[in-house]
């Protein structure tokens, strides 16, 4: 079984070097020249990283809000299963007699 792929085709005229721009210090996209000559995609592709630029900014500036909330919510939770380790058997009691009652 032969491959398509062979490794004495790859010459200098295969390998197309562009300006690229560095986007969050780990993905490397075109530039703003090659962009430029894409029309209605280079639109598409600005307005996709701008969204996702804001996004990781406005995660950014939210950090510590969002660290106070999560930790905030795992101490409600824990007091919320407290009480009710605590009063099960009021509360099963309460609730029959609702039930009863109407």
């Amino acid at each position: 079984m032969t491959s398509s792929f062979d490794m004495t085709t790859i010459s200098a005229s295969n390998i197309y070097i562009y300006d690229s721009v560095v986007v969050f210090s780990k993905i490397c996209g075109p530039g703003p020249s090659l962009l430029s000559k894409m029309g209605p995609v280079s639109d598409m592709i600005n307005k996709t990283m701008g969204m996702l630029e804001k996004f990781i900014s406005d995660l950014s500036t939210a950090y510590y809000a969002l660290i106070a909330a999560f930790i905030g919510a795992i101490i409600i939770g824990l007091i919320y299963m407290l009480f009710l380790r605590l009063f099960v058997g009021i509360l099963v009691f309460i609730t029959i007699i609702a039930i009863i009652l109407g």
